[in-house]
């Protein structure tokens, strides 16, 4: 969608929740809506009018990134300007439920007593999850830089090296590529380590016989990619072959699941049923998956609780995991395209475990 259409899709929101106007602090939500890429602002969208107010440091920047928005100079806070863009009250102004804090809420109340502040849940965020072909193109670009890094993975995990040396060199190696910035800190978790699905990479060396879980992403034009495999240092063992099996039996059932229509929920069940019937049910605690894009993790959900529907045009994560306390884990992720008649994996590289 152009600027311009996703402005009028959030005016189509105003009349339908009674609002006169709608907030947008939200870092991925603001740049979505506007194309301003600074750290501070906000937009405050009208029936009629955009503006986009920001402080000191940004009035130039946002000449050229968001040149359809009046600019709205703030020293410190959104209630600063909410006057110069509503004019006089009474006002129904809609805000970000999951962004706003309970802070600036009250200062805003503060600020503009004839201004009701009306909580929005997921009015940018449901727009943002359904990719127009420039976002896909970008998000191809993020997930085709870490393919093109992976070859160069088996030398970076060598045995003796330490976790969080490894991952400065594999960084270093993404951003050399073209990343923009790393969307996450890398997860590269070893030997026991790798029993926690979100361990930051330490001072413990890779040992013959380590499990390694590794997750990674790049960023491109602002749009993100992320990425897991399992390997092994020295020869696999029966059991890393057996978990690691049943991770990509799952894997591989999910990725059949995914088309237009199909409810996230499914999605997450069709890969918890396959571990579930080789007796580890227990040990895939976490979601399924997650949607991608100007955030690395955002709509739509794919939990056993999620409410989402896939549609064309999404890009989800499908990364099932098992969990061993005392011996570590296996995780494989891919990122997937829903297409109009079913799906694109987008990070194509094999799911064999590695042998380092």
């Amino acid at each position: 969608m152009s600027a311009g259409e996703r402005l009028a899709a959030v005016r189509g929101k105003l009349g339908e929740l009674s609002l006169d106007a709608f907030l947008v602090l939200g870092a991925e939500n603001r740049r979505y809506l506007s194309g301003f890429t600074g750290s501070a602002g906000g937009l405050i969208i009208t029936p009629d009018r955009a503006f986009l107010a920001t402080d000191y440091r940004y009035l130039e920047q946002v000449q050229t990134e968001a040149p359809g928005f009046t600019v709205l100079k703030w020293k410190n806070r959104p209630g600063e300007v909410l006057a110069q863009a509503l004019g006089p009250g009474p006002h129904r102004l809609g805000f970000e439920k999951e962004i706003l804090t309970c802070g600036e809420f009250e200062r805003i109340k503060a600020a503009a007593a004839e201004v009701e502040l009306v909580p929005v849940e997921g009015l940018v965020e449901n727009l943002r999850a359904v990719k127009d072909a420039d976002e896909l193109g970008a998000i191809r670009e993020a997930a085709a830089l870490v393919v093109s890094v992976w070859e160069r993975v088996p030398a970076l995990l060598r045995e003796g090296r330490g976790e969080a040396e490894a991952a400065l060199d594999l960084e270093f190696e993404l951003r050399r590529a073209g990343s923009e910035e790393a969307p996450f800190q890398i997860i590269l978790a070893s030997g026991p380590q790798a029993a926690l699905p979100h361990a930051r990479p330490g001072g413990r060396r890779l040992a013959r016989g380590d499990v390694v879980i590794l997750d990674v992403g790049a960023v491109r034009r602002g749009y993100a990619s992320d990425f897991t495999r399992t390997l092994v240092v020295g020869p696999a063992e029966s059991r890393h072959r057996e978990l690691h099996q049943i991770v990509v039996q799952a894997r591989d059932a999910a990725v059949a699941k995914v088309a237009p229509g199909v409810k996230a929920a499914e999605v997450d069940r069709a890969a918890r049923e396959v571990i579930a019937a080789a007796g580890y049910g227990e040990a895939f605690g976490h979601g399924l998956g997650h949607g991608v894009g100007l955030a690395v993790h955002e709509a739509p959900r794919l939990t056993a609780e999620s409410a989402d529907v896939l549609a064309a045009g999404m890009v989800v994560t499908i990364e099932p995991g098992l969990y061993i306390p005392g011996w570590g884990g296996v995780r494989v992720e891919d990122m997937v395209l829903v297409t109009p008649d079913g799906c694109e994996v987008l990070t194509p590289l094999p799911t064999d475990l590695v042998e380092l």
